[in-house]
């Protein structure tokens, strides 16, 4: 492993951020320097939380994709690199982050005793199994390795840790230092330094004065040593928080194929592959409260725990699975030319929805199945959760613009402190209906597992659309134009 004006106004703004932009070398700080330092704040930090975006860019691998493959097929194959991070951080050794993606759905959890690494959905299908080790009196960031080398696929893959992020890594390691180190080594002494528009969450961007470090990323060499990846890391000149950083990657195919199993070898007709990762964080809180039964791990339903994951064998019942639903695989012989949909992790969507009765903060019960006949939104909201706070007023504004359209809004809390809850309420003033799911049920039912998430059920009582993660006025409006109010 190695984030309408005149032409006079819009031309002087132009120039200002012309010169805002340009980048300078940093004077004062080498790049060993700016390390040190962000490895010193990531070590002081009580907390932390975010949420991550990464994503890869396919690069040559499009261009190189058969000619029977429709662009809906294309479209599919750029959604299955897209990946999305909910991570919770508190000291001395508790996390938890939730990872979903269009091809899995895994959870990893530490109460400070025992680690879990659950894998809830594998290319659409249920999987709900996990693995559990005591870190008592071992490092967290080893014990992930062994645990994520049972991933591996076919025995020729090396096991990848669960910190494939740079800030994880620095988080969870016993030495932040040495992890930024092992994911980015051979790093250009000078760092360049400039402003550069920073995406601060769903709907905010904001200039920051930022270093620009660069060296090599760290990437698994399985088939020789034909990869070279640079990155350029993004680092906020103030604080020392990591950004994001970008990965340009070069594949020599002639080296690699050595390597390959010759069907895939002779599969590949490139000499050299181009592709990128671009990873961003958003939504970053430091030190705030964040309670200690985010950490605790809750076995689902159904769940099995095994000793190691058998990688090879659940991906072959997962494909069997997800090509019964849908056909065959983009590009493969008999595969649909225009699939209707996508496979939607954890997806309810299209079923009718679990009816539940909770406990409300009014000390009423509120019943899901009382309501149809009208549309609900239900909003699963968080009160230790900054991105809950901040889209709290956005949902009671569209609360207010649609009660006239009999939607019904019902904000759902899984967490057992119904005074924080209440406060959360009181401070965002909310005035729709607001329940407790403490033993968190409900919150399995419809597969939430970040926060804010949105699920949209129609008249007749069906899940409509799933929106997880902050959402705009606008967007919510527009989900809600689909539920024929």
């Amino acid at each position: 492993m190695r984030k309408n004006s005149s032409v006079c106004l819009a031309l002087f703004s132009l120039a200002v951020a012309l010169v805002a932009t340009a980048p300078v070398f940093a004077e004062s700080l080498s790049a060993k320097q700016i390390i040190r330092q962000s490895a010193m704040a990531y070590q002081q930090m009580e907390t932390y939380q975010d949420k991550s975006m990464m994503q890869i860019d396919l690069g040559d691998t499009m261009a190189s994709m058969p000619g029977n493959v429709s662009e809906a097929q294309k479209q599919q194959m750029l959604e299955m690199t897209k990946m999305q991070m909910d991570f919770g951080f508190k000291r001395p050794r508790q996390f938890a982050m939730n990872l979903k993606s269009f091809m899995f759905n895994a959870d990893t959890s530490c109460d400070g005793k025992t680690l879990t690494y659950l894998i809830a959905n594998l290319m659409g299908q249920p999987l709900n199994q996990y693995q559990q080790r005591n870190v008592e009196n071992a490092s967290i960031d080893k014990v992930l390795d062994e645990m994520a080398s049972s991933l591996a696929m076919q025995g020729q893959m090396k096991g990848q840790s669960h910190q494939s992020d740079v800030v994880y890594s620095m988080l969870l390691a016993d030495n932040p230092l040495e992890a930024f180190s092992k994911m980015i080594d051979s790093v250009s002494p000078e760092a360049v330094r400039e402003k550069k528009q920073i995406r601060m969450n769903a709907d905010q961007s904001e200039f920051k004065d930022v270093y620009i470090l660069q060296g090599n990323f760290a990437v698994d060499q399985t088939y020789g040593k034909g990869i070279t990846a640079v990155a350029k890391v993004t680092m906020d000149a103030k604080t020392s928080l990591i950004y994001g950083y970008d990965v340009d990657m070069k594949m020599d195919m002639r080296e690699m194929k050595k390597n390959m199993p010759p069907q895939m070898a002779a599969s590949m007709k490139q000499d050299e592959m181009r592709f990128g990762l671009k990873v961003e964080h958003v939504d970053i809180q430091l030190n705030e409260t964040i309670p200690d039964e985010r950490f605790v791990f809750t076995v689902p339903e159904g769940a099995q725990r095994v000793d190691t994951f058998n990688m090879q064998e659940l991906m072959q019942k997962a494909m069997t699975g997800a090509m019964s639903q849908q056909g065959a695989m983009p590009g493969a012989p008999g595969a649909q030319p225009t699939p209707s949909k996508m496979i939607q992790v954890g997806s309810s969507v299209g079923k009718a929805a679990a009816d539940f009765s909770l406990p409300s903060l009014d000390s009423q019960t509120v019943t899901l199945s009382q309501f149809k006949g009208k549309p609900v939104m239900l909003a699963f909201l968080a009160s230790w959760s900054g991105s809950c706070k901040r889209q709290a007023p956005i949902v009671e504004t569209v609360f207010q613009a649609s009660k006239s359209q009999d939607l019904v809004v019902i904000g759902i809390f899984s967490e057992r402190a119904e005074d924080k809850i209440k406060e959360f309420a009181t401070t965002q003033g909310l005035t729709f209906p607001i329940v407790v799911d403490a033993e968190k049920s409900v919150m399995k039912d419809f597969n939430v597992n970040s926060w804010p998430c949105f699920v949209l059920l129609d008249k007749e009582g069906s899940v409509k659309k799933e929106l997880p993660g902050m959402r705009t006025s606008d967007e919510l409006r527009e989900a809600l134009g689909t539920l024929g109010q």
